[in-house]
């Protein structure tokens, strides 16, 4: 199993699914998943446009660009005071690299 996904299921935090495509995805009432490709897998992630839409699926999340990608996704928010340690085990955080938009995200080591 390629490393991103032996850390995303392994770690026990629950932050992100892994997924070959977005129907792998657990459904929420909005039904925008997508499945994000990084490196050695891909995870679960949904489309959004504001922090709201990404508050609905989970309170910690916010709503940032994602390196090069195209559009907005729902990541798990590390900005609060304590960064690292709002990640947990497995986890990193990190910059999501979206340009002017950049925010501080939890992201597999």
């Amino acid at each position: 199993m390629p490393l991103l996904l032996t850390v995303l299921l392994g770690c026990g935090t629950g932050l992100y699914h892994s997924c070959d495509e977005a129907t792998d995805c657990p459904p929420d009432d909005r039904d925008a998943a997508e499945c994000l490709d990084k490196d050695n897998g891909a995870f679960c992630t949904w489309s959004c446009t504001t922090d709201d839409d990404c508050e609905a699926i989970h309170p910690a999340y916010i709503c940032s660009s994602f390196e090069d990608e195209e559009g907005f996704y729902c990541f798990a928010s590390c900005e609060e005071d304590g960064g690292e340690q709002q990640c947990g085990a497995g986890f990193t955080c990190r910059s999501t690299g979206g340009g002017a938009a950049n925010r501080k995200v939890c992201f597999p080591e």
